[in-house]
């Protein structure tokens, strides 16, 4: 008798080829794969009508199964997700050995297996793929300005496609100030990744000269 890991099933080999073989499974060849725990017997003949037999009986283990807690996910540049596997098993081991207990936290795109052993030294596995999307970048300019009234500029948060969210309300990637006041923008990727920028604008007051004459004659 003999107890293995469910993925550890082995061949039985009966041996002295040439000779007749009766597995109780109905198999007629030397060897057999068991795919599940059972008694296994055999009888083998020889060509002189002599005949033995033999009997095992096979227990399994459960293989363990770690189910990750997330599955196939994308994060944005700059976050992280922890992901859990179900906690009790001997060991654990992460890709790239970024942890040994049943939790880790993902902050790099790639694809992560998480290795578990039981107490019963059967190994089971279970994997996830992280994709990490960039997030816009956005400068509208320094973040405090003065400028003459008359020479506000546009305000461009570049990033053509994405979705913009100013703080006047206009939904456009450039804006023209028309005041002093704190601007800010927050735009969104398809992805949903953002990133926000924010400028303060002073305006100094356009010098008037205030001629004593008009336009006139001599």
């Amino acid at each position: 008798d003999t107890t293995v890991c469910l993925d550890n099933l082995y061949k039985l080999d009966a041996g002295s080829s040439g000779t007749i073989f009766e597995w109780n499974t109905g198999e007629t060849g030397r060897m057999i794969t068991p795919d599940e725990a059972a008694v296994y017997s055999v009888k083998v003949t020889l060509g002189t009508g002599c005949f033995a037999t033999d009997t095992i009986e096979i227990d399994t283990f459960i293989t363990p199964l770690p189910n990750l807690s997330v599955p196939d996910t994308a994060i944005c540049e700059g976050n992280s997700v922890v992901v859990d596997a179900i906690p009790g098993f001997q060991s654990y081991s992460w890709t790239n050995n970024i942890s040994t207990s049943n939790s880790a936290t993902l902050t790099s795109g790639n694809k992560y297996v998480v290795t578990v052993t039981s107490s019963n030294g059967c190994i089971g596995k279970d994997s996830l793929t992280l994709v990490v999307n960039p997030i816009p970048k956005v400068n509208i300019g320094p973040q405090d300005t003065s400028v003459c009234v008359t020479n506000l500029y546009k305000l461009d948060a570049g990033n053509y496609g994405a979705i913009f969210e100013w703080s006047s309300g206009e939904t456009v990637s450039t804006i023209i100030p028309n005041k002093a006041d704190i601007y800010s923008v927050k735009v969104t990727l398809g992805t949903g990744c953002f990133a926000t920028d924010t400028i303060k604008i002073d305006t100094f007051i356009t010098p008037l000269p205030n001629l004593s004459v008009p336009d006139t004659a001599i």
